[in-house]
């Protein structure tokens, strides 16, 4: 199963690059993290949350936001382009610690060390295919599809046990936070939670969010939700990267 809400933690030695050669920068909730440090510069999360927005087109208003979290890379195509374009945008939604490498430092381990770059192209590589099917999800689906899809994510990428009956969410979210990520209304977003509560698929526990299984249970794979998706080698492929 591919989690599309949630990017994939990096391998430890590019973690471990981070950690050698980044230099560090806090950031303070609700601040913006300005371009002149996103700009040729390749960023990885070490603490907190950050929410990387980004607008579907020039011509439309309509925008989405991915959760950064630790261990993960802020923008996966920075491995390739050091220009950071203005449609996206990138908040510390929680009191984050980043850790930022030059470009041409990355691009130099072309040489000095191609095992490596090489992970670091996979990473781009893999997760730019996964990122890919996100929009696609997020524009087509029913809000109750996309809904579950997120709570499944986040509770796969949090290694929560799935076989348990009631799943306590792992993190917390404000409501707006995640209706942004949804690309719904917070009306929408309220509405479909009360829904929910009536028929028993979520429930509340000393101010935690609890998940029923049922709710997270066949979630299909593809964006597009082809009954067939286990014949897509693309599905395929980015599974067995994944199970890492």
């Amino acid at each position: 199963m591919i989690d599309f809400f949630f990017h994939l933690e990096l391998a430890p030695e590019i973690k471990h690059f981070f950690e050698e050669e980044g230099t560090l920068h806090k950031f303070s909730k609700k601040r913006t993290i300005p371009y002149s440090l996103v700009d040729n510069n390749l960023l990885m999360l070490k603490s907190g949350l950050l929410g990387n927005t980004q607008h579907f087109s020039a011509l439309s208003k309509d925008k989405f936001t991915v959760f950064i979290l630790p261990g993960r890379l802020v923008d996966h195509q920075l491995i390739l382009l050091k220009e950071y374009t203005a449609c996206k945008v990138i908040e510390a939604l929680r009191d984050s610690e980043v850790l930022a490498t030059k470009y041409e430092v990355v691009q130099d381990l072309m040489t000095s060390h191609p095992d490596l770059f090489r992970a670091f192209l996979n990473e781009c590589g893999q997760s730019s295919r996964r990122y890919m099917h996100l929009p696609i999800f997020l524009t087509s689906a029913q809000a109750e599809k996309k809904a579950a899809r997120f709570f499944h994510d986040m509770l796969r990428t949090y290694g929560a046990d799935m076989s348990q009956e009631w799943l306590p969410l792992p993190a917390r979210f404000k409501r707006e936070e995640i209706a942004s990520a949804l690309y719904i209304s917070l009306v929408s977003y309220d509405r479909l939670l009360g829904k929910w509560y009536k028929e028993d698929l979520i429930r509340r526990k000393n101010n935690n969010l609890l998940i029923n299984r049922a709710l997270v249970n066949n979630i299909n794979k593809c964006a597009l939700e082809f009954v067939d998706a286990d014949k897509c080698t693309v599905y395929n492929n980015l599974e067995k990267h994944c199970g890492r």
